[in-house]
């Protein structure tokens, strides 16, 4: 429970707080969903990449949200607890999920061989998106725990992410 007043209107827990901000939020909404709309990534990478930083956070109200339009698979959502030894993520995935898990708290060690590898995998432009929807994902799991916002289970969104709809 935030420790806030719900905002009026709010239809989801993030709302309940960005909702005293609407301009704010409506900004936010474009910007996020921008990531998703763009399709200058896949959208299922993403998907991996926003569940990577949430479990590295243990963000149960990030974990708890389902981009089922991303395409990201059952069995890889799965298994994405365990992707260093899953055959089912590609090379260029895991490069990705590893540097993703160090975006939360070890953003400061990321190696030019790390940020290389990445850039080699998704090229100029994809790494540029990737950088900052990694630091989204990131600052959205601290907002959801800062201010305490309740998961909201079963909760898919479709489209990916909130530019066109309710922000979870």
């Amino acid at each position: 429970m935030s420790w806030l007043e719900k905002a009026p209107g709010a239809r989801s827990p993030a709302e309940e707080f960005f909702g005293h901000r609407a301009d704010l939020m409506e900004e936010f909404k474009a910007f996020y969903g921008t990531l998703w709309d763009e399709a200058v990534l896949d959208p299922a990478l993403l998907e991996m990449i926003r569940l990577a930083v949430a479990r590295v956070h243990r963000c149960d109200a990030e974990l708890a949200i389902r981009h089922e339009a991303s395409g990201l698979s059952d069995a890889k959502r799965a298994a994405l607890a365990n992707w260093r030894s899953s055959d089912l993520f590609s090379d260029s995935e895991r490069v990705c999920l590893a540097y993703a898990e160090r975006i939360p708290f070890e953003h400061t060690a990321i190696t030019d061989a790390e940020a290389e590898a990445v850039k080699d995998a998704l090229g100029e432009a994809g790494y540029v998106a990737f950088s900052v929807a990694g630091s989204l994902f990131d600052a959205m799991c601290r907002v959801r725990m800062v201010m305490a916002l309740e998961p909201v289970q079963g909760d898919a969104l479709h489209p990916p992410a909130s530019a066109k709809g309710v922000l979870r």
